[in-house]
């Protein structure tokens, strides 16, 4: 297998790591786990608890994360709210994932488009959306791309944007990394988010990362690693989980092959 043995720090969240590290370890990786986005409600609730009270005004909901299916509905229900209060909307994802999770409410979303990133969403929704339409983004707090919400407003769609969760950085580098990547024990260091890749570089400075190589999700996640880290060498064709493993196993298969 070609990640046998193979030292791969994932940095997906605690509650989001599970799948990737099975993914991995199964193809004979070791794993490295650092966290770097701890999931937390938001500074103010109060956004989305007005959106809440207006959901009759809204023709679309946009989920672009797990997180934010998750907390979305958290504070639905802390409202005596529910699944029927939605029933009048269309819903519209950005992949994969983010629609399992709204069928475990019972939900299939309108739109799940062909490539899981915001370019894929407007792509989908184009024909879709038109002026004046209500739609209503619950979302990341800080740090998230301001491309959806921009563009739909260009297109004359009424957007409001309301924070249902944040996701802050770890306060250090725990010991274990640290000493992996002072003594070259990293071979690769993946990133599902630009956000990951953010809270990365400030945990990791000073350290010579020269033998690690980097894997992005997607091209957004790819351009901020160039922008921060200067390189990126793996990144993956399908915007998944499984489609970085892809992209992971051909790399070090080539890497293998020329050795």
């Amino acid at each position: 297998m070609p990640l046998t043995n193979r030292r791969i720090v994932v940095t997906r969240s605690d509650s989001q790591q599970q799948g990737l590290v099975t993914h991995l370890q199964a193809r004979g990786a070791r794993v490295l786990s650092l966290p770097l986005l701890q999931v937390t409600p938001p500074d103010d609730w109060g956004p989305l608890d007005r959106a809440l009270q207006e959901l009759p005004q809204f023709q679309w909901l946009l989920l672009t994360s797990t997180n934010a299916v998750q907390y979305f509905w958290e504070r639905l229900a802390h409202h005596g709210l529910g699944t029927s209060d939605l029933a009048h909307l269309k819903l519209a994802v950005v992949g994969e994932k983010t629609s399992l999770a709204l069928l475990d409410h019972g939900l299939t979303p309108q739109v799940l488009p062909e490539h899981y990133d915001s370019e894929g969403l407007l792509t989908a929704l184009a024909p879709l959306v038109w002026s004046g339409v209500g739609v209503l983004f619950p979302r990341v707090e800080r740090g998230g791309r301001e491309i959806l919400a921009l563009t739909l407003e260009s297109w004359g769609a009424h957007v409001v944007q309301v924070a249902a969760y944040e996701t802050r950085p770890p306060k250090h580098l725990a010991e274990e990394i640290h000493t992996a990547f002072r003594t070259g024990q990293v071979d690769l260091v993946t990133f599902t988010s630009s956000k990951t890749v953010r809270h990365f570089v400030p945990l990791v400075a000073g350290l010579d990362l020269g033998g690690a190589s980097f894997a992005a999700i997607g091209p957004q996640t790819a351009l901020t690693c160039r922008e921060l880290l200067g390189r990126v060498e793996i990144v993956a064709q399908t915007y998944t989980l499984e489609g970085l493993v892809l992209a992971i196993e051909s790399y070090f298969r080539a890497v293998s092959s020329q050795a």
